[in-house]
């Protein structure tokens, strides 16, 4: 994946989205997301940050990352090896719709199984830039996929510290699809505010009263110091620890 942004503790497009959205009520992002977006870096020792704060009314915050950051790096990857049996194995770099992998022919059946086989490399070889009208969608839940634990814990850690300077945030939202699989979310909920899928009555005993935190990680779990940060999103902004919870798999927001 290529590095926009080298030896750079930030990204220059993150922190210029956090200018351009700074008076946002309701703000949905999606792309290459990276932990600058949330925690931009100290401009010294006496301003450890933003001379002019951000989002200070935003009340939604969505964002849906891509699998890897501007830093050219994975944040979830997939195991390409597992991903698509008796096949002839990963796909030349100028493969398209209308050229076939190598050891398929021209017959009808024969490009049918081709079909098939760019379908589901297709997020892979063009990301986003997919045509909608192409789009064919399976949906695995046990595709197999590695988490960059560095990565995502640095990322997710961010995004907790961005949360509890948001004195009007109602929820926060942070996806990043697997491929072609369930997605990996986790959900901030302020006190008061309902969480989807009638989460509070059938997982925290209805709890509404104080922040909650749900995960939707499958088998990953955040490393401690990442979780401290989530917790202390309720403790500073109504003196209690948020309440987290690990949601079973599939059981997301759709």
């Amino acid at each position: 994946m290529p590095d926009f942004i080298g030896s750079a503790s930030s990204d220059p497009v993150s922190l210029a989205v956090r200018k351009l959205t700074k008076n946002c009520v309701h703000l949905c992002l999606a792309g290459s997301i990276h932990a600058s977006l949330f925690d931009p870096p100290p401009l010294s020792s006496t301003h450890p940050h933003e001379a002019n704060p951000v989002w200070q009314r935003l009340k939604r915050l969505e964002v849906k990352s891509c699998m890897f950051g501007p830093d050219g790096k994975w944040l979830i990857k997939p195991e390409p090896d597992n991903l698509i049996p008796n096949t002839p194995g990963p796909p030349p770099g100028d493969l398209d719709f209308f050229h076939p992998p190598p050891g398929y022919g021209n017959t009808e059946s024969e490009l049918s199984t081709a079909r098939r086989y760019y379908t589901q490399w297709r997020s892979i070889l063009l990301g986003d830039a997919v045509d909608s009208r192409m789009e064919v969608t399976v949906r695995d839940p046990d595709i197999p996929a590695t988490v960059n634990d560095v990565s995502m814990n640095a990322l997710l850690t961010a995004f907790a510290r961005g949360c509890k300077r948001m004195p009007a945030l109602h929820t926060a939202m942070f996806v990043s699809e697997y491929f072609n699989s369930w997605p990996f979310q986790i959900h901030c909920i302020a006190e008061g505010t309902d969480a989807p899928n009638n989460w509070d009555a059938r997982l925290v005993y209805g709890t509404r009263g104080e922040w909650r935190v749900f995960f939707h990680v499958h088998d990953w779990r955040p490393d401690e110091e990442t979780l401290k940060e989530f917790r202390l999103i309720g403790r500073e902004r109504n003196g209690y620890d948020s309440i987290l919870h690990f949601l079973p798999w599939g059981d997301f927001a759709k």
